[in-house]
């Protein structure tokens, strides 16, 4: 299998998985609502599932969006107005550093997963750094699909 088809198919599962994750957590906030106002009562894992869900649903939206391209993007009006060979420097010079903090981002969250396999939420007995390993392996996912996209783009610079 090629190196794009691989890129693509986790693109896909990154897409779905977010789609997935934002009904369970829609779920979960709902059945917490109703449980809370109309039987006065609540579960205790209810809220660290939310939050542990939120958090996921976060990180692969992110992926999935840094995949697709569409990530948060500046639209200055400045790169309008410049050259198309410019406004691939100007773009190339954004998204470096991101990548770079990406890569950071990874390096710190294998750390901090590691240092909380011993500590666990206070209602789910699952150690945080479990919950957590989603940081560094999106972090990671990003970091592979910019890099990719700063390839493109530099391969474009060159040719052109």
């Amino acid at each position: 299998m090629r190196y794009e088809s691989v890129i693509q198919k986790i693109g896909q599962v990154l897409y779905h998985a977010s789609g997935i994750l934002f009904i369970a957590l829609s779920s979960c906030m709902s059945l917490q609502i109703a449980l809370r106002y109309l039987a006065n009562t609540s579960l205790p894992w209810m809220e660290d599932l939310n939050r542990f869900l939120m958090v996921w649903l976060g990180f692969i939206g992110a992926a999935a969006c840094s995949h697709r391209g569409k990530h948060i993007k500046f639209g200055l009006d400045l790169i309008g107005k410049i050259s198309s060979a410019a406004s691939k420097y100007v773009f190339m010079a954004i998204l470096f550093p991101f990548t770079l903090f990406l890569g950071l981002l990874f390096v710190v969250g294998i750390k901090v997963c590691a240092q909380n396999m011993n500590v666990y939420s206070s209602a789910l007995p699952i150690p945080f750094g479990i919950l957590m390993i989603i940081i560094p392996l999106m972090s990671a996912l990003m970091f592979i699909f910019h890099a990719r996209e700063l390839v493109v783009l530099w391969r474009q610079r060159r040719d052109s």
